[in-house]
Parts: structure tokens; sequence; C-alpha cells
């Protein structure tokens, strides 16, 4: 199994739909994971370092391919690469948007498979940006939300 950090919201095992974070750096990861729970109390919050090169473990802890409500992802994994794990959830059927926040451009024979797509380097790193990582991802989940 791949390394999760479980929803600490109570009613979380009542929840239909799932927000996907998926990062192997732990300091994004764990401040994605508290942004979204603190800010979406009516979703399941799933952050992981990566997947099974299958994806079933996302499948499976998300409740299945049709509760993910939002998935977040970025280029280099433990064993894919983002555009990897999308593409392959799209042949398992997942809809949903998928949004890409990653160090490195997404390469263009892949940008079809994202909602939105945000190198996140410039928030990180960049003091003359206004915006910062965290505002971002709320601000994107917010819009694909509604």
């Amino acid at each position: 199994m791949i390394r999760f950090n479980k929803s600490k919201n109570k009613k979380s095992k009542n929840l239909q739909k799932t927000i996907v974070y998926v990062e192997p750096y732990a300091l994004i990861r764990d401040c994605a994971h508290e942004l979204l729970e603190d800010k979406f109390p009516n979703y399941r919050i799933q952050t992981a370092i990566g997947y099974d090169d299958d994806n079933s473990e996302l499948i499976q802890e998300s409740g299945g391919i049709s509760n993910i409500a939002l998935l977040f992802t970025t280029d280099k994994l433990i064993r894919q690469t983002g555009w990897e794990l999308v593409e392959q959830l799209r042949k398992e059927g997942y809809t949903g948007p998928a949004v890409y926040l990653g160090i490195e451009p997404l390469p263009e024979e892949y940008s079809k498979l994202f909602q939105e797509t945000r190198l996140k380097w410039s928030f990180l790193f960049n003091p003359l940006t206004n915006s910062n990582l965290g505002e971002d991802i709320i601000k994107i989940a917010e819009k694909y939300l509604k």
C-alpha cells in the first residue's frame, strides 16, 4: 500500500464524494490535505504519494471511480507520472476534473487530460507572485465543486 493521509473528518466514512490530491512531497501534500479538509467538510479528502501501477488502491480508497469529485496531481510520482495516472483513470471511466500542479510543464500530448495546469514552483519560490499554492488549490477546488 502506498502511504495515505486519511481524512480526520468524523463523518468521512458517510461522505459520498472524494477529493484526491497525489503529491510525493510531504509538506505540500500535508498542507493541501489540511486546507481541503477545512474548506470542504462535505467531501472525503484522500492524499497520497502515489499509487500502484494499476491505480486500484486509488479507486478502492475513493469508494469507486464515480466517487472521485476532483483529482489533483503533479508530474513525478512514485511509480508513474501524474499524466499517466490521469490517463489510466480516464480509461477506467473517470470523467471528472483533473488538475495538474507540476514542477515541470505538462507535455503537450497530455494536456487534453486536464482541465487546469499550473506550475507550482512559481507559487512556492517567486516572491513577486501575488498568489500562493494553497490559495490556488482552494480557488481551483471551489471552481470545480460548485
